[in-house]
């Protein structure tokens, strides 16, 4: 995580993590597409495995733009998320690359 973002922590079965949103959506030359929110979710400890969060870029109208689209992101969600995705495996205290994983906006 950059040191500039801004960095918010939460509690998730006794075990202490940051957030931070990682990429607002926004348009992506390379696919000509909109990207949509991307959450990293760590450790408090350096040197941990990140959990990184893709959400699709949700077209609530036909003329919907990115810079409207700036969702709250309630604790419960985030605490959603870190559970769903120890359940897929992911490992925090680990060691690597990102975890990566895809939901949509109800956290499926």
């Amino acid at each position: 995580m950059k040191h500039n973002e801004k960095k918010s922590r939460i509690r998730c079965n006794d075990v202490e993590y940051v957030w931070a949103v990682r990429g607002w959506p926004s348009w992506c030359w390379n696919n000509e597409d909109f990207n949509g929110l991307s959450l990293q979710i760590e450790l408090i400890e350096d040197r941990t495995r990140p959990l990184v969060v893709d959400f699709p870029f949700e077209r609530k109208v036909s003329r919907s733009k990115p810079p409207k689209q700036q969702p709250p992101i309630p604790d419960a969600k985030i605490i959603h998320l870190i559970e769903q995705a120890l359940a897929l495996g992911w490992n925090p205290e680990s060691r690597g690359k990102p975890f990566l994983m895809q939901v949509d906006f109800q956290g499926n």
